[in-house]
């Protein structure tokens, strides 16, 4: 099927912005990683923004391209206030902040569904990239005041956490609805098959980075 730009008609019985969720995303694990910490991380930051009173959803996505798909999917009858979305790089010092998505798969390892789709498009027709609307400015130096290292990346690869972030971009333009994609570094200690050395970072800087986008999300939907 051939890509056409996504025009959702407003539902009846919307609720307003203010009833809406914020979506915040992590992943399972996937290759050689036998955890995947941006579900503890997400967690830990779900419970802070509870207690904060902001009203979220979590979802801990398994790494699958189907499993993307069908999540978003699922948000044409639940639009949410933004989407938060992590996802684990084994090779990243710093939390990097993703300006933008290609249409592209190309996975170098299979999913865990056992599908490794090479050189295809994540949706056929559509463009090339999408690019977040962010301020990534301001974000970057939201990020940097909760002292937390990070830099901006226009490379979010070519597997799952690309495919998720190029889905949710296409499916909310045009909503008002601020969408960003982090990668963060893995956590001390996580588990990892091949028993490669990776960067880390400690727990409470990646809950920090969630916290300070999340803020700067939720600022940036309409009131």
């Amino acid at each position: 099927m051939s890509w056409r730009p996504v025009v959702v008609p407003p539902a009846r019985n919307q609720v307003t912005v203010s009833q809406r969720k914020l979506l915040l995303l992590a992943f399972g694990p996937f290759g050689s990683w036998l955890e995947n910490s941006t579900d503890q991380v997400s967690r830990a930051v779900f419970e802070r923004l509870t207690e904060q009173g902001v009203a979220a959803r979590r979802e801990v996505l398994e790494t699958r391209l189907a499993t993307v798909r069908g999540l978003v999917d699922s948000l044409k009858g639940e639009v949410p206030r933004a989407v938060l979305a992590c996802g684990l790089s084994g090779r990243s010092t710093g939390v990097q902040v993703e300006r933008r998505a290609r249409n592209l798969l190309d996975f170098s390892v299979p999913d865990v569904g056992g599908e490794q789709p090479r050189h295809e498009p994540v949706l056929a027709g559509a463009p090339q990239a999408l690019l977040s609307e962010v301020n990534f400015p301001v974000l970057l130096e939201a990020l940097k005041a909760a002292g937390v290292d990070a830099s901006l990346s226009d490379d979010a690869g070519s597997y799952i956490c690309n495919a998720l972030y190029f889905l949710l971009l296409e499916a909310l333009q045009g909503r008002s609805v601020p969408v960003v994609f982090l990668h963060l570094p893995p956590l001390p200690g996580l588990a990892r098959a091949d028993e490669k050395e990776h960067p880390t970072m400690a727990l409470e800087l990646q809950v920090r980075a969630l916290l300070a986008a999340a803020e700067q999300l939720l600022a940036e939907s309409p009131a």
